[in-house]
C-alpha cells in the first residue's frame, strides 16, 4: 500500500503501481483536468486546451486527462490534434500518460462493429511506437518492484498489439517481450 497525501488527510491505496508524487501532475491544474473530463464535444475539448496552453496552464496531466477524454468518446481526430499540441507545448509524456495515449488510440481504432477502423492500424502503429520510443528510457518509468512488465505503459503497448491484430503489431509484440526480458 502507498500512503497518498489529500488536502483532507492521508490516504492509504492500494495500487499496483506505486505512488510517487509527479512533476508531471501540478495542483495548479486540477479544476481543468476536471473541466476537461466534462467536455461533450472533441471541439471544446480541442478548445479548451488550446486556451489553456495561451494561458501557460498546462502540463503533462492536462494532456494525459484530454487524451483519456478523446479515448472515452473515440474522438480519433481530437485525440491526433491534442498529441500534436503536447509535442509543439515540448511536453514530456510519463509512464502513465503515455501509456492512457496508447489506451485511448485503441478505443479510437474500434469501429461500430468488432475490430479496428479500415486504414487506422498503420498509423496507430506508427503513433504507438513513437510514444513509446519517447518515453520508455525515461527512469521512472519501468521501476516498479515486480519488473518492467508491470509498467502500464508496458501492458498498454501489448494490449494495443493485441487489438491491431495485424503481422506488424505481432512483431512489435514479440519485441517489446524480448526488450521486457532483457531489463
Amino acid at each position: 500500500p502507498s500512503i497518498v497525501p489529500h488536502k483532507k488527510g492521508n490516504v492509504v491505496v492500494n495500487c499496483a503501481t506505486p505512488y510517487k508524487p509527479s512533476q508531471f501532475r501540478t495542483n495548479r491544474c486540477s479544476k481543468l483536468r476536471a473541466r476537461i473530463q466534462e467536455v461533450s464535444s472533441s471541439e471544446a475539448l480541442v478548445s479548451y486546451i488550446q486556451a489553456a496552453m495561451a494561458d501557460d496552464l498546462v502540463d503533462a496531466s492536462v494532456f494525459t486527462a484530454a487524451m483519456q477524454r478523446c479515448g472515452k468518446g473515440r474522438w480519433w481526430g481530437a485525440l491526433l490534434e491534442v498529441h500534436a499540441l503536447q509535442k509543439h507545448a515540448g511536453i514530456p509524456l510519463d509512464s502513465v500518460a503515455g501509456s492512457c495515449f496508447l489506451s485511448s488510440l485503441a478505443f479510437c481504432s474500434k469501429g461500430n462493429k468488432l475490430g479496428t477502423i479500415a486504414g487506422r492500424s498503420k498509423q496507430i502503429l506508427c503513433l504507438a511506437r513513437e510514444v513509446w520510443s519517447e518515453t520508455k528510457d525515461l527512469p521512472t518509468n519501468f521501476d516498479h518492484p515486480l519488473g518492467p512488465s508491470h509498467s502500464p505503459l508496458f501492458n498498454s503497448a501489448l494490449n494495443l498489439c493485441a487489438l491491431l491484430h495485424t503481422h506488424e503489431a505481432l512483431q512489435w509484440a514479440e519485441d517489446l517481450w524480448s526488450w521486457g526480458a532483457n531489463r
